[in-house]
């Protein structure tokens, strides 16, 4: 029968140096997430976006569906971000890293919530 067992602690060096690997996937997320996000807000609230005119024809639950889609990408951006960055700092593992990405998660898809219903409202 298979135990749960908590990870070895790594060495300090290695800590770092995953650390930073970490954070520099976790603001990668969020700097490409961030801005897919606001292109899509952009298209499905009917504005005009950098490319241009761009349409979205899914209806408000699919929107909802990509902004949570998105909004769980980000989210674990952010975590990754913040669990890299702790453990840069403390030179071990961050055990509240699921946390993190759980409350982004949640702000984030109440954010896509209510953009999904702005677009219901004025008929975009």
């Amino acid at each position: 029968m298979p135990t749960s067992r908590p990870l070895p602690p790594l060495p300090p060096r290695h800590a770092v140096v995953l650390g930073g690997i970490m954070a520099a996937c976790g603001l990668f997320l969020i700097v490409m997430m961030g801005g897919l996000i606001v292109f899509f807000a952009q298209a499905v609230l009917g504005y005009p976006t950098y490319l241009g005119k761009f349409g979205f024809d899914g209806g408000p639950i699919m929107a909802g569906f990509v902004f949570a889609l998105f909004a769980a990408i980000l989210a674990f951006g952010i975590a990754a971000l913040h669990g890299g960055i702790w453990q840069i700092r403390h030179k071990r593992r961050d055990p509240r890293m699921l946390m993190v990405a759980e409350y982004s998660f949640t702000a984030l898809t109440i954010v896509g919530t209510i953009v999904s219903i702005i677009s219901v409202l004025t008929d975009h």
